[in-house]
């Protein structure tokens, strides 16, 4: 194990040198060198810089909506009353809860694979831009390639379970950095999948269910629903989409047991 470890160390420092080696000769060779191309007229590429910012000026950075809209990643889904889901990831806002107004409706969801924080809802016929939060916390500073490794992982280690929450998540995110032992090179051309690789395995996980864990009461223990000699109140336990009004249990007897109308024999 710790050979392979060793071996692979070595080949991301030998990776490493290769990418300070280009890098070194684009920056101080090859920006400096003279060029031969159309409307260079063996001038250097910085020459050429220094005059086209000298010309024309530089421009503004676009703005994280504009990067969106424009460059970034979309996706269909149709609304819910939890919001929308792309790459199975849940986004919502108070704006797009009014826009759907309780109905479903089809919309485009424009995101930033490298910023999954915030994403911009648009949708035919609506002319303005919705903006959404990502409503996992557990995933916000993560790319959507590691946001979709660690609910894949979520997954593998708890096969049983039928929810993906932040709990959850928290603690596969903590078990992917420990195992790894070391993070790859960000520089990495391999350690980067295309979009639709990414859709696919998002769309994987879509039979997962993710909400954050419900609220549930105490119930008598197995076996002793129908004891009337303890003391164990038997609790309704709140039913799914119920409205939460809290949990009642069953009025108590002046005994302080639990107290139960007489059962009927069976006339079988």
């Amino acid at each position: 194990m710790f050979a392979a470890r060793d071996d692979r160390y070595q080949g991301l420092c030998c990776a490493k040198a290769l990418y300070g080696i280009i890098t070194r000769f684009l920056v101080d060779d090859y920006s400096h060198s003279e060029h031969r191309g159309t409307g260079m007229f063996n001038a250097t590429p910085w020459e050429k810089l220094e005059e086209v910012v000298s010309t024309y000026r530089g421009i503004k950075a676009p703005s994280q909506k504009q990067r969106c809209l424009h460059l970034g990643v979309k996706t269909q889904a149709s609304t819910t009353s939890e919001g929308v889901l792309a790459f199975n990831l849940p986004f919502s806002s108070r704006d797009l809860q009014l826009y759907a107004d309780g109905t479903s409706k089809r919309v485009t969801i424009h995101m930033d694979p490298d910023d999954l924080r915030k994403a911009y809802v648009t949708a035919e016929g609506h002319d303005e831009v919705i903006e959404v939060d990502l409503r996992m916390t557990a995933l916000q500073d993560l790319t959507l390639e590691k946001a979709i490794e660690v609910m894949e992982a979520a997954c593998r280690r708890d096969p049983k379970a039928q929810e993906l929450h932040d709990r959850h998540l928290h603690e596969a995110r903590k078990r992917f950095a420990e195992e790894s032992g070391f993070f790859p090179d960000s520089r990495d051309p391999s350690n980067y999948q295309t979009i639709d690789q990414l859709r696919w395995r998002a769309d994987r996980l879509a039979q997962v269910e993710m909400r954050p864990t419900g609220i549930t009461g105490p119930t008598a223990p197995p076996g002793r629903v129908t004891d009337r000699s303890s003391g164990n109140h038997v609790f309704k336990v709140k039913k799914s989409g119920a409205p939460d009004q809290g949990i009642r249990d069953k009025k108590p007897s002046k005994s302080g047991h639990a107290s139960f109308k007489p059962i009927k024999e069976s006339k079988l």
